[in-house]
């Protein structure tokens, strides 16, 4: 990643501003993932994600969203590591970690 140590040898160091700086403290890693299939499979799940939001939230477009925003009606808020992490799946003892990273394809997904 941008923040490991390999990766601010090779001039990310700018993008932290720590280019003058003789200590490095990484905030990534390097390394390589297998192959988790076809952008094909994966980007119908990311946009159900995006429309289930949407809907949770009550509406149904980036503009209705931007106007409510607008308006007060909506706020958003910083969430820390900690409620991330607290929000996430955790402390489960029986957690099948494939099932939280497959694409399922139940329907035909419409791109409307």
């Amino acid at each position: 990643g941008m923040g490991s140590l390999s990766a601010m040898e090779k001039g990310s160091s700018y993008r932290y501003g720590i280019q003058n700086s003789g200590l490095r403290m990484p905030e990534g890693v390097s390394g390589m993932v297998s192959s988790r299939g076809s952008l094909h499979d994966w980007v119908p799940c990311l946009l159900q994600g995006v429309r289930q939001g949407f809907h949770k939230l009550g509406h149904r477009s980036i503009e209705e969203l931007h106007e409510k925003i607008g308006q007060g009606r909506i706020a958003l808020e910083r969430r820390s590591e900690g409620a991330k992490q607290e929000g996430n799946v955790h402390s489960l003892l029986a957690l099948q970690p494939a099932e939280l990273q497959q694409p399922t394809r139940s329907r035909a997904y419409s791109f409307n």
